[in-house]
């Protein structure tokens, strides 16, 4: 048998009781068990490390736990430990008759947060009484925790993913962060919700964690004519004001100075305005797209934080934002040559020549997927060059992702030093796409040193 104190301390009697046939034998013995030395006070746990300010709802106290542990973490039972916070900013505080604790018998000892009335970081300290030794919490933050919509953001993995014109499929990573008005995360667990409703399929919603999170898109019919799809991100969240006076609330220094929002929408047809047939967030559930907000600044009623905040009858509305993304074809087309000869054409130059404008796209009209590449060659009659640099990127290039047009391409021409000689030269723009599939486009350069 082994012995444990199990951060007991004194006199302790251990009794050990055998039965040999019909008679019980006994022992006894009594162990003097010395006070353990306390070695550490460790962190255990806080049930939530985001509270919301006090006065507006949510999530106002967090329960913070630590343990007292001596030689090979052996809880300690019986000592006392006080808490204290490191800042009392806005009122932040310790709940009554928590300033204070006991160890349990699993040597743990709790305390409780409670929020102030204004957006701080606050952590809990907490010192063993008989020998000052101290252990500190986690960063609990104290903030509105409501999304605010200047700061709800949308970004891709790729905004022209290889192969989605013809292949069903393929992935993009849609990524969203919401923030509140003091850039601080909302609640883990808020939901995001997605819609793509022109094409592909999209996860229906995400739950932030730390303030992000993320939803897969997947390339399938049906396939819009301009193969450009919306995908709408919406979740429930305050619009935006700007806070002239610097209270952290909205009251009448700001009132006319917020973002009156209307009902979230997807703009298929990218022209700046809901037309009928497009996706919408009915808020009112009245059957009817409304492009203005009420009137009114929409977001948790702050008057409990400070008595000048003024109260809307909505506590929330919906918050959104749409991107663009492309499922581009493996072609090459020209959409203007500017200075640029046509295919297979000529031009003349008399001691150096620059052209621009030539613009290229997928014969849709979007950019080139994602991994595209693209390769100026020059070849020049009788062995002697002429030098020509791109001016829209290096000779060979990786497509840059998420673009949402085409550069125009340029070049520049200049002889070297030994050209003396009229000389031709062929030109040729290779594109190759990520299904190895290449596309040429060619023209001449007649060049004289002299006129």
């Amino acid at each position: 048998m082994t012995y444990t104190p199990q951060g007991c301390s004194g006199i302790d009697t251990v009794t050990a009781n055998m039965t040999v046939g019909e008679a019980t034998l006994t022992a006894t013995v009594a162990l003097t068990v010395e006070v353990d030395q306390v070695l550490a006070v460790e962190f255990v746990s806080v049930s939530t490390d985001k509270l919301s300010l006090r006065g507006i709802g949510g999530s106002e106290t967090a329960q913070v736990t630590f343990k007292l542990v001596g030689a090979q973490s052996a809880p300690i039972i019986g000592e006392t430990v006080n808490f204290s916070l490191s800042t009392q900013e806005g009122g932040v505080s310790l709940a009554g008759g928590t300033t204070t604790g006991v160890t349990d018998s699993a040597g743990l000892v709790t305390t409780v947060v409670q929020s102030g009335t204004t957006a701080t970081t606050v952590k809990v300290f907490a010192t063993h009484a008989s020998t000052l030794i101290q252990g500190s919490s986690t960063d609990i933050v104290i903030s509105t925790g409501v999304a605010v919509d200047d700061f709800f953001s949308i970004s891709l993995s790729s905004r022209q993913p290889a192969n989605a014109y013809n292949t069903d499929g393929i992935e993009v990573k849609i990524n969203v962060i919401a923030s509140d008005q003091f850039g601080n995360s909302p609640p883990n667990g808020t939901q995001v919700r997605f819609v793509s409703a022109e094409a592909g399929k999209v996860d229906p919603a995400c739950s932030l964690t730390d303030g992000r999170c993320s939803v897969t898109w997947l390339s399938s019919s049906p396939r819009p004519s301009d193969n450009r799809v919306q995908v709408l991100a919406y979740m429930r969240g305050a619009e935006s004001f700007t806070d002239v006076n610097g209270n952290s609330v909205y009251d009448a220094a700001e009132i006319g100075l917020h973002t009156d929002l209307g009902e979230p929408y997807a703009d298929e047809n990218e022209n700046n305005q809901y037309d009928l047939g497009e996706f919408f967030v009915d808020i009112d559930q009245d059957g009817v797209f409304d492009a203005m907000g009420d009137g009114e600044w929409n977001g948790p009623c702050m008057s409990g934080v400070n008595s000048a905040a003024i109260c809307s009858a909505k506590d929330s509305t919906f918050i959104s934002r749409d991107i663009r993304l492309f499922m581009p074809r493996n072609e090459m087309s020209v959409v203007s040559y500017g200075s640029f000869p046509a295919h297979g054409g000529t031009v003349s130059a008399v001691g150096g020549l620059t052209l621009t404008g030539l613009i290229l796209d997928d014969g849709n009209g979007n950019p080139w997927p994602t991994g595209t590449t693209y390769a100026w060659k020059i070849d020049v009659s009788d062995t002697k060059t002429l030098r020509m640099e791109s001016t829209s990127g290096s000779v060979k290039t990786i497509f840059p992702e998420d673009s949402v047009a085409m550069p125009p391409f340029s070049v520049r021409f200049t002889d070297n030093s030994a050209f003396t000689v009229p000389a031709r030269a062929e030109v040729t723009l290779t594109v190759t796409f990520p299904d190895a599939t290449k596309y040429e486009y060619f023209f001449f350069v007649d060049y004289n040193k002299e006129s």
